[in-house]
């Protein structure tokens, strides 16, 4: 079986972060702090995630025309 990559990795975490947020719309948010806490772990390596794939592919570097 092939390893997920970086993107899938990403992509994953980007679900769970939309999963969490509808769970808390869903049950209110009252006693939610340990999904907000949960969410906002996966949101930070989420973030990791981006600043990674941004760096390896370059995707902010400006380029001459």
């Amino acid at each position: 079986m092939k390893r997920p990559t970086k993107l899938d990795k990403l992509l994953w975490l980007l679900e769970e972060v939309r999963i969490a947020d509808k769970f808390i719309e869903d049950n209110g948010p009252e006693d939610m702090g340990y999904v907000h806490t949960a969410k906002n772990y996966i949101q930070e390596r989420a973030n990791d995630l981006k600043a990674e794939l941004t760096e390896e592919y370059g995707f902010n570097e400006s380029k001459d025309a």
